[in-house]
């Protein structure tokens, strides 16, 4: 180890994260001791150290910025606690420590939170269960550390009474992040204390400590007094996050409590209300109206009786989901738990079946979670089949039949499906899904009569769980927790779960995950939940290296599999024999470069016998440079290795056909990427397609010798199998040798074609010399999500239409790049929008051409208005555009179709997230003031656009949403259009490059994250012409 250089040792470290094994493999070496601790910027404490160890550990590692503390499961005479003293040494010693976690440690008083003061740089602070902690220090941590910018706090009993650290908090106004769970000394009430601090406020959660009984037996919160004026003119129009769980508040009266943020906080994306008392429609109403960057609501209701005619419901009815779905447009993720109710005549829950159906269809709801739902039943799954962005659906204890689970198949977007506890399905309900084919992912749990064999196929991913602990039957069975500790909180989250839900059903401290690919085998794996902390004991370093054969089998298979680059396992394989062995049974991908003899391959194969995956790759090398691969290693590799299903050679110049034929061992094979390889002809193509029944990924880039007969292309499409095919630069594939694909386009999922043409070569046809009816398009690709076309050659109107036909027929496309296709216009796009209802990202690369419009001929590109007036009126589910123009120029009539008036209605029409404009001469600064108002757009990327100016700039700070831009070679973009951004602080990230008016200390503080390229690619590479 000692010969390994410090820059591999620094990497193979970054990849270690977990503390214990950190420990473990810097007592290896010298060199590993070193610079570990030198590199180690997080550690994570148990009990065990004494003072004078914490003068040692801040010795070794003096760099230090993240600690976390924790003695749970532990006693006060279970080894040594930390104390006052030893806090004290920690952060004397430690000035730029920035995170902190205290948990459990009982010895730890005001005397030592006072010593957090040393720590200037302090921005995050938890205290889990620290009891002798009060008010007052917390009051010395507000005064001291003026950088505090989240604070959680959870259990802690000894804060009450005084709210003083409150309020100097609030005055301060530096707190981002506030988190206050179980903490029975502090109310609602005490926030109204806050003041000023609600102002840069993001984040706030407050869990009252109470049981649920007494939270519903009591109608009024006992810290309420009513001799005292509460003032509820705070503003909170920063909080983006909140959530409220057990308060007691009155639906129309003097106790508003928490309740009143419900109508400040106009920025709020995410709400959890959980069990809170006394809310109803008003409070929605307000709420929708204020909060009309809404994203995501959870809410957890029990019935409870209302004074109005002594009703027993929940407070809300369909009046709340119909405000929600006219004011909240931007609505994507509802969660809606029921506890404690009951199916009677006159229904406890006040919302209905059709309510949430029409909300649904209202809003762009991507996840839906019902958990008690009475009212909803099959008819509620029909309904719900033509909700166009529903992605995620969980059903919990639903009244659901398997006639509802007929109609899951008709969901237009859903992939991931949980079912738990839902005793009315069977395994004739999940057999509809297992024919589809249509899910990602399929979790199902506590389902008594549905089969873990029924399960099998349904979805990519299944996780089939036959009761609430995880249990598995058949092919594996769970492990069960190893100490008391583990045993005893399973149990507790077992019966919380049945109480009242309280416990997310899906979360389970064990799982069996049934990964399936039909019709593949079905594989199990288990899951072992991680330890709460990292236990770190001061321990000497061994004298030999062979120290590492005393560590346990689990703990190498653990620190194996954070290390994923192939260089690294290779070099830490050779520290010990017991590292090597296991290794080599658990590598299960490699890559190889030049220097391997045929010999070496056969001991390359002896020695890793489970190889699924191989990347050969001699880019940068030449034939004479060390052995390359040739058909008689390739033979070896493929014999030897049956179980690969993923192969990668990339510059292999000495593999041919009879190479590639050995291939045909490989029966499991799924994925072959063939990248350079020159030798290879459509004849080796076709004996893979022959041999590889599997195969169903297939990309090929610069292969000449690819050629003349297409048989390759016929046999892959008669099998149909094939789900993603990729071709590149092949000079003898002709985008009408597609044509001969056949049925293989009906599995077709991505497709890609790039015509082996530079930039400069590409120009359309008027001579055509395809005959007409030559060639047929009547293949179905229905399926096809993902399609790319690059600088092919087509005519408006006329026989050569090759692959612009797929523009019509492809219903299920979401992602659409037309990187210079000549020949494309209006009514192509009129006829994609038409057919394509999922499109959701679009990437257009026009240039300029000729075209003949009421009998004179125009110099533009293809598309106009026309286009994008088609797109924003049929893609309602349109969020990714891209539009790239290249050798335009300024004239009249303007060489670029689409207009600037036009771009923004279409930003305006569709929910678009992310837009890139390259070489855009129409957008000018009256298009920057016009997109301000785009309540969507996240991203935003402008490369040579140089009618935008500073001024233009001006109004970036008004795009409601933006949070990502990227600035490149637009010359008229100073300094002083980017001081707005930095005043404003509102982007996440800054990328600028290229723009000579921009300098580095320009971008100083413009988001939080900024990126500026002095020497930047060529515009040339932006616009792929080089």
């Amino acid at each position: 180890m000692e010969r390994l250089s410090e820059e591999l040792i620094i990497e193979i470290l970054k990849r270690i994260t977990r503390t214990s094994d950190l420990n473990s493999l810097s007592l290896v070496s010298k060199q590993l001791y070193a610079i570990d601790a030198e590199q180690r910027a997080t550690i994570c404490i148990g009990c065990g150290l004494s003072t004078e160890d914490f003068s040692a550990l801040c010795s070794r590692f003096p760099n230090l910025l993240k600690v976390e503390i924790g003695n749970s499961g532990s006693t006060s005479g279970n080894g040594n606690h930390i104390d006052n003293q030893g806090l004290f040494v920690l952060s004397s010693s430690y000035n730029s420590l920035n995170d902190l976690t205290l948990s459990f440690c009982s010895r730890i008083n005001d005397a030592g939170i006072a010593s957090l003061t040393y720590c200037k740089k302090l921005m995050s602070l938890k205290l889990n269960s620290i009891p002798d902690v009060t008010s007052s220090g917390l009051l010395l941590v507000a005064f001291g550390c003026k950088a505090l910018s989240s604070l959680y706090l959870n259990d802690c009993k000894g804060i009450a009474a005084s709210t003083e650290w409150l309020e100097y908090l609030g005055s301060d106004g530096s707190l981002e992040e506030l988190v206050v769970n179980n903490c029975p000394g502090i109310s609602q009430y005490d926030f109204l204390k806050f003041g000023r601090g609600w102002m840069k406020l993001k984040k706030f959660e407050f869990v009252n400590k109470e049981t649920m009984v007494n939270h519903f037996i009591t109608r009024h919160d006992p810290s309420y007094s009513a001799n005292c004026v509460y003032k509820y003119d705070l503003c909170c129009e920063n909080l983006e996050d909140l959530r409220l769980a057990r308060l007691r508040t009155e639906p129309e009266g003097p106790e508003i409590g928490l309740r009143f943020l419900l109508r400040k906080c106009k920025a709020l994306a995410k709400l959890c209300l959980e069990y809170v008392g006394g809310l109803i429609d008003k409070d929605m109403i307000v709420l929708s109206q204020s909060c009309k960057n809404l994203k995501s609501i959870s809410l957890w209701m029990m019935p409870r009786r209302f004074h109005e005619h002594e009703v027993f419901r929940m407070g809300f009815t369909d009046e709340s989901l119909e405000m929600l779905a006219h004011n909240c447009a931007l609505l994507q993720d509802i969660e809606l738990i029921f506890a404690g109710v009951e199916d009677l005549e006159y229904p406890e829950i006040g919302f209905t079946q059709e309510g949430l159906v029409k909300l649904m269809h209202s809003c762009p709801i991507r996840s839906l979670t019902l958990n008690g739902t009475l009212f909803f039943n099959d008819n509620g799954m029909k309904g719900l089949s033509s909700a166009p962005f529903l992605e995620t659906l969980c059903l919990v204890d639903c009244k659901i039949t398997d006639y509802g689970m007929c109609f899951l198949v008709h969901y237009p977007c859903l992939a991931d499906l949980k079912l738990q506890y839902c005793s009315g399905l069977t395994d004739v309900g999940i057999a509809e899904l297992v024919h589809a084919q249509k899910l990602q992912s399929l979790v199902v749990e506590g389902c008594s009569n549905i089969s873990e064999n029924a399960v099998q196929g349904a979805a990519r991913s299944v996780q089939y769980f036959l009761n609430s602990a995880g249990s598995v039957r058949g092919r594996g069975r769970r492990r069960g927790p190893d100490t008391a500790a583990e045993r005893e909180r399973g149990g507790r989250a077992n019966e919380a779960f049945l109480y009242l839900r309280r416990i997310h059903p899906y979360s389970s401290s064990s799982s069996s995950t049934v990964t399936s690919s039909p019709p593949g085998p079905v594989r199990l794996v288990l899951s072992r939940p991680p330890s709460s902390w990292f236990l770190f004991k001061k321990q000497s370093r061994p004298p030999i290296a062979d120290s590492f054969d005393h560590l346990s089998e689990e703990l190498i298979i653990e620190i194996l599999k954070r290390i994923t680059r192939t260089s690294d396992l290779n070099s830490v394989s050779l520290v010990s024999k017991q590292l090597y062995a296991i290794d080599a049974e658990q590598r299960a991908t490699i890559c190889i470069g030049c220097g391997l003899s045929t010999e070496d391959f056969s001991a390359l194969c002896s020695r890793f016998p489970n190889l699924l995956k191989v990347e050969i790759d001699y880019s940068g090398s030449t034939p004479g440079n060390g052995n390359h691969i040739d058909n008689q290693g390739l033979f070896v590799l493929t014999s030897c290795c049956t179980l690969l299903n993923d192969i990668t050679l990339s510059f292999c110049s000495k593999i041919n056909d009879a190479g590639i034929a050995c291939l045909t061992y490989c029966k499991k094979l799924m994925s072959l990427k063939l990248n350079s390889i020159p030798e290879v002809t459509s004849s080796g193509l076709l004996m893979v397609a022959f041999g590889c029944k599997a195969l169903s990924s297939l990309y090929l880039n610069d292969c000449k010798g690819i050629a003349g007969s297409t048989e390759w292309l016929e046999y892959l499409g008669s099998d149909g199998s094939l789900e993603e095919l990729i071709v590149s630069n092949c000079k003898g594939v002709s985008q009408y040798d597609f044509l001969k694909f056949g049925p293989g386009w009906m599995k077709l999922k991505t497709f890609e074609y790039e015509n082996e043409e530079n930039f400069f070569s590409i120009h359309p046809r008027y001579g055509s010399s395809v005959k007409a009816n030559t060639h047929r398009y009547e293949p179905c690709c229905e399926n096809l999500k993902d399609l790319k076309l690059v600088r092919l050659v087509t005519e408006p109107d006329g026989p050569e239409i090759g692959l612009r036909f797929l523009l019509g027929k492809c219903k299920a496309l979401e992602k659409l790049c037309l990187e210079y296709v000549t020949g494309v216009i209006d009514n192509d796009m009129i006829v994609l929008s038409q057919a394509c209802k999922n499109l959701k990202s679009i990437s257009l690369w026009l240039k300029p051409e000729h075209y003949v419009v009421g009998g004179h001929i125009e110099f533009r590109t293809g598309f106009t208005d026309g286009s994008l007036k088609a797109l924003a009126l049929n893609c309602p589910l349109l969020q990714d555009v891209e539009l790239t123009f290249t050798g335009c120029a300024h004239w009249d009539p303007p060489e670029i179709g689409f207009t600037q008036e036009g771009l923004v209605s279409f930003v305006q029409s569709c929910p678009i997230r992310v837009l890139v404009l390259n070489g855009a001469l129409f957008f000018n600064n009256k298009g920057m003031k016009a997109l301000s108002s785009a309540q969507f757009l996240e991203t935003l990327s402008l490369i040579d656009c140089n009618e935008v100016t500073d001024h233009g700039m001006r109004f970036i700070v008004h795009f409601p949403s933006l949070i990502n831009l990227t600035l490149r070679f637009c010359h008229n973009v100073t300094d002083v259009g980017l001081s707005e951004l930095a005043h404003a602080q509102k982007l996440q990230s800054l990328d600028v490059g290229g723009c000579d008016y921009i300098s580095q200390k320009g971008v100083l503080g413009s988001a939080k994250s900024v990126c500026y390229e002095v020497n930047c690619k060529s515009l040339g590479h932006y616009k792929r012409m080089c």
